[in-house]
């Protein structure tokens, strides 16, 4: 269990007890559990990709920009000048160069400040991905698009959308994926991307964010101690899947 015991908590009257050692644990920052993975993948490979779910007002875009803020002090360490790019994607947006030309335009302005890495933020990938008038021949050009836009220059790609489902599978194959939301309607399609060997972990961590999603808390006894994990009222849980890995951790409000 990679908890870290925190001191901070002051006991809440209500779990006060003279039989029953009390621990409180706080949960690590996803920053913390994704920074050296994104680092060692741009470094060796010039690309890095966070697909972000969850629904809406979940903090999906407080969580993108938290990542970022996060990141940019690691990447300027490197000594690399850094580019941001968001573009919000439109359900109803019919024009088929839309995506293509916004991430165009927004290279073009990175060459002129002479960058190292693109940070690029595209929300609301499921909607427009999800049309009707959208293909999958579309979707795969659009991916394919990202990597050659960039292709000389380092890129975090963070794909922000509502459902697993609703995108594409070429989209869904990123590095590292972030639920704000309890996946509970798609945990068998998201199961699919676990390796056998974390299926375990993966439901345990997913009944653990569960928990704290809805309840406020997270208790289990140990060796008899209450171990309690209770969020600030500026942290938010999220469920992290890597492919090593899962995690229930948190990320602040900005």
């Amino acid at each position: 269990m990679e908890y870290i015991t925190s001191r901070a908590f002051n006991l809440l009257s209500n779990y006060k007890s003279k039989s029953t050692n009390i621990e409180y644990l706080t949960l690590p920052t996803v920053t913390s559990l994704i920074s050296d993975n994104i680092i060692t993948s741009l470094e060796k490979y010039n690309f890095f990709s966070i697909y972000i779910v969850g629904i809406m007002g979940s903090g999906k875009t407080t969580l993108t920009r938290y990542i970022s803020n996060e990141i940019q002090p690691l990447m300027l360490q490197k000594k690399w000048k850094i580019n941001y790019i968001n573009v919000e994607l439109r359900d109803d947006e019919d024009n088929e160069n839309y995506l293509s030309n916004m991430l165009a335009i927004a290279y073009k302005d990175g060459e002129h400040k002479n960058v190292d890495v693109h940070i690029v933020v595209i929300d609301d990938a499921s909607y427009f991905f999800s049309s009707p008038t959208k293909s999958t021949q579309r979707s795969k050009r659009d991916y394919t698009l990202i990597r050659h836009i960039f292709e000389d220059k380092k890129v975090l790609v963070m794909i922000v959308g509502h459902l697993l489902t609703a995108v594409p599978p070429i989209l869904r194959a990123s590095n590292i994926s972030l639920y704000t939301t309890p996946p509970i309607s798609y945990a068998q399609e998201l199961s699919k991307l676990i390796i056998a060997p974390l299926k375990q972990q993966f439901n345990f961590k997913l009944n653990m964010f569960q928990k704290i999603v809805t309840d406020g808390k997270y208790e289990r006894e140990e060796n008899n101690t209450k171990k309690i994990i209770v969020l600030k009222s500026d942290e938010r849980p999220v469920l992290l899947v890597k492919t090593d890995a899962v995690n229930v951790c948190k990320f602040m409000k900005i």
